[in-house]
């Protein structure tokens, strides 16, 4: 992925959390009505910066992780993301299983009280992978 694809990647994630932060104010019985459109930002979001993740550890370990949880925790073992970020990041992945893949049925109550740590997570990740340096040594 050039460094160019990843800055493409880093302004979708922003308007995605544009986006988001319309229903960070919402009233519990608003969400309601609103909440597929939430669920889908931010299986987005996670999707985004996972992808950034993915390539991240592609380009420096040569590796792919098994999952969106493991690229988080091996960024945050890298340094590259602060170690309290990469596990609530991992959080947010699980989050997005369970929106994607119904392994669990959705709790609205959680999902509307992770907008607003998911939009603080998620722009700590952007400012992190801004600054990722993936040129190989």
């Amino acid at each position: 992925m050039s460094p160019e694809i990843i800055q493409r990647k880093l302004d979708q994630i922003r308007r995605y959390l544009t986006d988001l932060k319309r229903y960070q104010a919402l009233s519990r019985e608003a969400f309601e009505q609103e909440h597929y459109a939430i669920e889908r930002l931010i299986e987005l979001l996670v999707e985004s910066t996972s992808s950034i993740a993915f390539h991240a550890l592609a380009v420096l370990e040569g590796t792919s992780p098994g999952s969106y949880r493991e690229a988080f925790r091996r960024l945050g073992a890298l340094q590259l993301l602060d170690a309290d970020l990469a596990r609530r990041m991992g959080l947010l992945a699980g989050m997005r299983n369970i929106l994607v893949h119904g392994y669990e049925q959705v709790n609205l109550d959680i999902v509307h009280a992770s907008i607003q740590p998911c939009i603080h997570d998620v722009e700590e990740f952007v400012d992190a992978a801004s600054r990722f340096n993936l040129d190989k040594p």
